[in-house]
């Protein structure tokens, strides 16, 4: 698939003027991803100030998408989103919320929270953009410069935490005009979502918290321990299954005395082949178990790794084990077409001439291009764009697919393969500046560097050395990032008596159920769940979980029903 490779600079790298817009406004706006299918999506922008405390400061744009409920008579009370990260854009996720239950009977309102995805500014640090290699440059290198480069700015580093977010979600559901929303946090947006029930708990009529991670609980303390036990919690439910366990006979023993040994094997993490050891495979099997569709692959691609051949885990690694080849073919033919449609529209005949003419333009070139080279196409052409689009089978269902929808969806339809093949697939998924920014305020400045090295004495040494990794290295990066931490209050528990449903991942390497117990103490109000089998972002993990999370939205102070939980098990794959 053709992956293109500008960048938003115009989302990314400029402020507002105080004076561009009221504070609070909503504009509408021309939504900045590409919209999947026959979605309906209303997108703008939210004006807010950099600093709460003082509106007639600096102030920046949130961007905001809402994917407006299937029924034509929704319920009154939406869903807000709150993305984890800190960092990830909620926009840049909006495919994976279409089809769940949970938008049938509301809105789902999707925001990059300041410094994140789309809005302005994006806190993203390039290792390119400062100069330096990223293969080899030193990360308090760049993230120095990238620090140096948004203080230079204008940008005030310190603004971008969760006291001065759950502002702006306030601000945002008086914008859009309701009364009360209900709010689904997924990791660190559960912090978030909790943040808002403590200073904005008026506009809140009920709140998941999907894979909590609790202010209360000094998360990079227990970081190395917590990865650790859900790679043992992995190994010990395969040894518990009776296919598994024959199947992959000692498997725990082996893989460790693998990793103690030093060797390599071949792998492809993403990036092309090499060699890795055990160092690196526990590195990247910590992230592997957020995933719950890659959990019951594990112990196969640990095997195939013994047998030396680490291919499988690099798919799992990287995230392809799951693709479909008709997706992809669709996805070429539909590329095919229209990229010989604007080819036509620029009278162009040699394709790399166009590649490089792609690569070149601008987001604003691109959309006229190709909303005047599908203006121009034949019936029949565009007829063939509509299908590939919708990824359906024939003209035949194309045409019944057109009967049935409205003349608002039938006009969006245009619009959104435009913006499908102009804004391509720009990553904008991760702005590591404002994960820094999040973290280094209100969350490292509680942890004790020296409880977290006494929690990793309880690893295995070579483990322990991989998946300690990641704490040092926040340490460092908080050393450069020159930020006040906050109050602290803000380390306490927060308090509440509204309805929450609080979900847990039993694989879960970097939230445990354990931080679900901590977060629900404080909540009296508080169902806890935790989901057979599942990773990070228990929403991810199936229907039960998701309709969890309609029931509750439903009625949020009757118990849940949780009697599809018990049916859940891993359906590990063995060959």
């Amino acid at each position: 698939m053709r992956r293109i490779t500008f960048l938003f600079l115009l989302f990314i790298a400029t402020l507002m003027p105080a004076h561009a817009q009221n504070i609070g406004a909503f504009e509408p706006a021309r939504c900045p991803m590409p919209i999947p299918r026959d979605t309906v999506v209303d997108c703008g922008y939210l004006t807010v100030p950099e600093r709460h405390e003082n509106p007639d400061g600096q102030q920046i744009e949130l961007a905001v998408a809402i994917v407006r409920a299937t029924d034509p008579n929704p319920r009154p009370d939406p869903v807000v989103y709150l993305e984890g990260g800190p960092g990830g854009s909620a926009l840049w996720g909006l495919e994976g919320w279409l089809g769940l239950d949970l938008l049938k009977s509301r809105d789902l309102i999707l925001f990059d929270q300041r410094g994140t995805g789309y809005s302005v500014p994006g806190l993203f640090c390039d290792a390119y953009e400062y100069g330096f290699d990223p293969e080899t440059v030193e990360t308090v290198e760049y993230e120095t410069a990238c620090a140096e480069a948004f203080t230079a700015d204008g940008i005030d580093l310190g603004a971008y935490n969760s006291a001065q977010s759950a502002q702006d979600v306030a601000l945002l559901v008086e914008a859009l005009g309701y009364a009360q929303v209900n709010l689904y946090g997924i990791s660190y947006g559960t912090r978030l979502a909790l943040t808002v029930l403590r200073d904005q708990s008026q506009i809140v009529r009920a709140a998941i918290l999907d894979s909590p991670y609790p202010p209360n609980i000094d998360g990079y303390e227990m970081q190395a321990l917590n990865g650790f036990n859900a790679i043992e919690a992995m190994f010990a439910a395969c040894k518990a299954d009776v296919s598994c366990a024959l199947a992959f006979p000692d498997l725990r023993d082996r893989f460790y005395a693998w990793v103690d040994s030093g060797d390599t094997v071949l792998s492809d993490f993403g990036d092309g082949s090499d060699f890795v050891d055990g160092y690196q495979v526990i590195n990247v099997l910590f992230d592997v178990l957020y995933d719950s569709a890659a959990i019951p692959y594990v112990p196969l691609a640990l095997e195939n790794l013994l047998s030396n051949d680490g291919f499988l885990f690099g798919d799992l690694v990287s995230g392809v084990y799951a693709d479909d080849p008709a997706e992809q073919e669709r996805y070429d033919a539909l590329y095919a077409l229209t990229d010989d449609l604007a080819m036509a529209h620029l009278g162009m005949d040699d394709y790399d001439q166009f590649l490089d003419y792609f690569d070149a333009a601008s987001e604003e070139v691109l959309l006229e291009v190709y909303d005047a080279a599908l203006a121009e196409a034949s019936d029949e052409d565009y007829a063939e764009v509509l299908r590939l689009h919708l990824g359906l089978d024939s003209a035949a269902d194309l045409d019944a697919y057109l009967e049935t929808v409205s003349d608002d969806v039938y006009d969006r339809l245009f619009d959104n393969v435009v913006s499908s093949l102009a804004l391509g697939w720009v990553d904008v998924s991760d702005a590591d500046g404002a994960f820094n920014s999040v973290t280094c305020v209100e969350e490292l400045h509680f942890n004790d560097r020296q409880e977290a090295e006494l929690y990793g004495l309880r690893l295995p040494s070579t483990l322990r050395d991989s998946l300690m990794e990641g704490v040092y290295a926040q340490y460092d990066s908080c050393a450069i990032w020159g930020v006040e931490p906050a109050a602290a209050f803000e380390n306490d528990p927060v308090q509440s008596d509204l309805p929450v449903l609080v979900l847990a991942g039993q694989f879960d390497p970097i939230t445990p159920t354990t931080f679900a117990e901590a977060a629900a103490q404080s909540l009296p109000n508080a169902q806890v769940v935790t989901v057979p089998g599942a990773g990070h972002s228990v929403i991810d993990a199936g229907d039960c979980p998701a309709s969890l999370a309609v029931a509750f939205f439903d009625n949020p102070a009757a118990p849940v029903d949780t009697s599809c939980i018990s049916a859940l098990t891993v359906d590990w794959v063995l060959e």
